[in-house]
C-alpha cells in the first residue's frame, strides 16, 4: 500500500511555533543539518561529518554560504521523500538557498513533530509520556481478564 503524500506540519517562517529550533539553525546550521541528515539517512542520533565539514570548509574557502544552500537542498530532498511531503525539487533547493536557516529550521520541526528528534543546542525532545491512571487501570484489568 503506498503512502499518500502529505503538507509540510509547519510553515517555512513559523518563528511563533517554535524560537528554539530557529536560535538552533541560525547559530549551528551545518552541525544541525548535518545531524538532520544522520538521522534521515542512518535513522540514528548522531552528525554525518561529511554534511558538517564539506559545506563549512567550502564556505569559508570563498562559498559565500552557496555550500551550505546545496547540502541543505540534499537534505531537505531526503526528508521530502522520508516523509512524503509535496513538494517538487526546484522548491527544495529554491527554499534551501533563498534562505537556509528557516528552511532547517523547517526540516528540525518536521522531524520532532513525526517523533524523530535529531538533536539541537536549545531544541530539546519532548518529554516521555507519563503513564495516566486510566492507562495503569487499563492495563490491570487486561492483565487479570488474560489470567483468567
Amino acid at each position: 500500500m503506498q503512502q499518500q503524500q502529505q503538507n509540510w506540519q509547519s510553515g517555512l517562517c513559523a518563528w511563533t511555533e517554535d524560537c528554539s529550533s530557529c536560535i538552533d539553525s541560525m547559530m549551528f546550521p551545518y552541525c544541525l543539518n548535518g545531524a538532520s541528515k544522520y538521522k534521515i539517512t542512518r535513522n540514528a542520533q548522531g552528525v554525518d561529518c561529511f554534511t558538517v565539514c564539506c559545506p563549512m570548509v567550502g564556505d569559508y574557502l570563498g562559498g559565500g554560504g552557496f555550500c551550505l544552500g546545496l547540502f541543505t537542498c540534499l537534505t531537505r530532498r531526503a526528508l521530502v521523500e522520508r516523509y512524503r511531503i509535496v513538494e517538487g525539487s526546484c522548491e527544495s533547493c529554491c527554499t534551501a538557498f533563498c534562505c537556509p536557516f528557516c528552511s532547517i529550521a523547517q526540516q528540525q520541526r518536521e522531524m520532532m513533530m513525526r517523533g524523530e528528534f535529531s538533536g539541537g543546542i536549545f531544541y530539546r525532545p519532548p518529554p516521555p509520556m507519563l503513564p495516566t491512571a486510566a492507562g495503569i487501570i487499563g492495563g490491570m484489568v487486561q492483565h487479570a481478564i488474560n489470567k483468567i
